[in-house]
């Protein structure tokens, strides 16, 4: 018998004896408070990458921000009415070619 065959054995086992019902769906203890400890240590880690990343993150929201000011500031020139058409102010001549 090969070792994955030992293994899987075992393993089918172990499975057969495991609890079932209620108690097969508890939570271990401590368990919530050690998923939160092992994400808040991976986000320091990745928080903790560069200088430059740190930069270019600040730099990108100040872009953004700039985005945003700026199409606030167009936003009356863009709603205003638009410019008559080109035949209300065109010379008489045009007038007469453009129906």
């Amino acid at each position: 018998m090969s070792h994955h065959d030992q293994s899987w054995n075992r393993l089918s086992d172990l499975a057969r004896r495991a609890p079932a019902g209620a108690a097969a769906l508890e939570m271990p203890a401590g368990l919530s408070t050690r998923v939160v400890a092992q994400w808040l240590a991976e986000r320091r880690e990745v928080l903790l990458v560069s200088p430059w990343e740190t930069f270019a993150l600040r730099a990108l929201a100040v872009a953004c921000l700039i985005t945003v000011l700026a199409a606030a500031a167009a936003w009356p020139v863009v709603v205003r009415d638009p410019v008559p058409e080109v035949a209300d102010v065109a010379d008489p001549v045009s007038a007469e070619v453009l129906p």
